[in-house]
């Protein structure tokens, strides 16, 4: 009996000697595979950078592949734009000469005085470079604005796309010359609500125009005649006081607002006003001429004949005013 115990006490103890090896070969096995599976881990993390890092390689060798062929093209539009750096001085002079004074003439002479103009740079002892077949109006605007302004009502022809552009870059006070009222028409669609529309002579015109001042709203003065009312020279003369702060109409120091604007009309054909008024404003003639007519008449039957045409210009213009 007792030989019996101390045999089952000896495999007792050889099992438990083999059960704490079994674990200790368990938690070796576990922190092996532990390790294992950080290492496939830390494999596969750099086989996909590894990949990531290729793909990258590859796109930047074909962009710069694909750029390498617009050098040539590059170089080319650098020597443009240093050509056009040394004509942009005339360039602006024509513009300004354009936007000052031909504003009240009509086409012909416009193109008669913008003749002269370039001439007369030409034949300077220090010649003013100037771009060659210039067009103003590619300049100043792009086609954006001009369907933007006739979608408000300003006729398509070419006379009343160079008035809208006067008018929109002029600092002085417009004054535009519409005895066919196609001018007012579309400055009215274009102010909309917030434009005040008054006459000289209706009950309460001048506290308009002070409220309008102050407020720093567009005020709009349609149906002039020859004569002004002395008592608005400082207004159009724009004769501030208070450092620009103020303006003094007859008695009364007006607050003045920088953003207020004055647009004046008249429906007088061939107005004769005093120098002064012409000297502090910017005349627009929007007298339709036939040339004028013409090119309205032309725009109207394109619409009318051929509506795809006009819908892809609408679109054209659409797609490059988002780009």
């Amino acid at each position: 009996s007792s030989g019996i115990n101390a045999e089952l006490a000896a495999a007792q103890e050889k099992l438990a000697q083999i059960k704490a090896k079994i674990k200790e070969l368990d938690d070796n096995l576990a922190e092996l595979t532990a390790s294992f599976e950080k290492a496939t881990a830390d494999k596969l993390k750099c086989q996909q950078e590894a990949e990531s890092t290729a793909r990258t390689i590859s796109l930047a060798n074909r962009l710069v592949g694909g750029l390498a062929s617009e050098n040539v093209r590059w170089a080319e539009s650098v020597e443009n734009f240093k050509v056009m750096a040394s004509k942009l001085p005339g360039d602006v002079l024509l513009i300004t000469a354009f936007i000052s004074y031909l504003g009240y003439f009509t086409k012909g002479y416009r193109d008669d005085l913008m003749e002269a103009f370039i001439s007369f740079l030409a034949k300077q002892k220090v010649k003013i470079p100037i771009t060659d077949d210039i067009d103003l109006l590619q300049i100043l605007i792009d086609d954006a604005d001009v369907a933007s302004w006739n979608n408000e009502g300003l006729p398509s022809d070419r006379m009343s796309t160079e008035n809208a552009t006067i008018l929109c870059n002029a600092t002085r006070w417009p004054l535009m010359v519409d005895p066919q009222l196609q001018g007012i028409k579309w400055i009215k669609n274009r102010e909309g609500d917030e434009l005040k529309v008054i006459r000289l002579g209706q009950k309460g015109y001048l506290e308009a125009i002070e409220r309008a001042i102050s407020n720093g709203d567009c005020v709009l003065i349609e149906n002039l005649e020859e004569d002004m009312d002395p008592v608005l020279d400082p207004v159009i003369g724009r004769n501030t006081i208070k450092k620009g702060r103020a303006i003094k109409i007859g008695d009364k120091d007006v607050d003045y607002s920088p953003s207020f604007r004055l647009i004046l009309h008249t429906k007088l054909a061939n107005p004769h006003y005093k120098p002064e008024l012409q000297a502090q404003c910017t005349l627009i003639n929007f007298t339709v001429t036939r040339d004028g007519l013409e090119d309205q008449l032309l725009a109207e039957v394109v619409a009318k004949e051929r509506p795809d045409l006009e819908a892809t210009k609408a679109q054209l213009t659409k797609q490059q005013n988002d780009f």
